[in-house]
């Protein structure tokens, strides 16, 4: 659809996204890693391992797609590669399902915020 629109779409590798990412001033996250929707694949800790070996970040831990087992599998992956571990609705459009409305999916900020300052 948007390469139909004349909006070229680019997939650049991952170790050249993570140091545009820092270089911006932000810091990098794999999104909803447990969501396969069959375009993106589903990170397991090998995956993660060697993306925080490029200089990741962290790790959108708590998605509304994730079972509560992926979420607990994910505090641990972070926890042991020490990854910042970030969560949210994911709400792009509105939906009703509760845990996808603004605030309906969340995380610990103050780990967050306490991860920017340190």
């Amino acid at each position: 659809m948007r390469e139909e629109s004349g909006v070229r779409v680019l997939h650049p590798p991952i170790p050249e996204v993570i140091p545009a990412i820092h270089a911006a001033g932000g810091i990098a996250v794999v999104a909803h890693p447990g969501h396969d929707t069959g375009v993106v694949f589903t990170f397991d800790e090998e995956n993660i391992a060697a993306l925080a070996a490029e200089g990741l970040d962290g790790v959108e831990v708590f998605h509304p797609a994730h079972t509560k087992a992926q979420e607990d599998d994910y505090v641990r992956i972070s926890d042991r590669l020490g990854l910042v571990k970030t969560g949210g609705s994911d709400m792009h459009i509105p939906r009703p399902e509760p845990q996808k409305m603004v605030g309906g999916t969340f995380c610990d900020w103050d780990g967050v915020l306490q991860y920017l300052e340190g």
